[in-house]
């Protein structure tokens, strides 16, 4: 359920769900500007894993794994910039009793990200120069669910993930429950 019965949205209770999305990504290191990304994520409500009550019934746990590359080149210098997090956190939703259009849920968001990351430069003098690292970060966020049928969703979600070579991301979701 994603929020408990009289608290969810449009009224009704909705379970774990599955999403699929498509957004951009800003630069993360200079001169490789903005890409695109895509990526699949789970909720799963709190209260179906823990026993727990009053505003926990509007919290979700979230896990998600999203792919962005970035390209970009300096004169002879070409950088490439992969980067795979894998995000795991909670969204908490407004109560539904508080939202007056029907079907919509309003959600901040916060985790955890585990980023596997893949920096390669090619330059004239030197050749091809990679490194692989994998990094912590803490991401931030917010977003909307709107339910177009009894099972189906759009989305769109804006997050701010703090790391090294901090970005940001802006996506759009199609989601179903399961």
């Amino acid at each position: 359920m994603l929020m408990s019965a009289g608290d969810g949205l449009a009224q009704q209770e909705h379970g774990s769900s599955v999403d699929f999305f498509l957004g951009l990504g800003s630069e993360p290191a200079s001169d490789v500007g903005t890409t695109f990304g895509f990526g699949a994520g789970l909720n799963i409500p709190f209260t179906n894993i823990f026993n727990a009550g009053g505003a926990a019934d509007n919290l979700m746990i979230r896990a998600d794994l999203s792919y962005f590359s970035w390209e970009g080149d300096t004169g002879p210098i070409d950088v490439e910039f992969t980067r795979i997090p894998l995000f795991l956190g909670v969204r908490y939703f407004v109560s539904g009793d508080k939202i007056k259009s029907e079907g919509l849920g309003i959600y901040a968001e916060i985790g955890i990200e585990l980023s596997f990351d893949e920096v390669e430069v090619k330059t004239p003098l030197l050749g091809t120069i990679s490194d692989d690292e994998i990094n912590f970060g803490v991401p931030i966020g917010a977003g909307i669910q709107y339910y177009i049928s009894e099972k189906w969703y759009l989305g769109f979600n804006a997050r701010l993930h703090i790391i090294s070579d901090s970005y940001f991301t802006l996506l759009g979701s199609i989601g179903f429950d399961l």
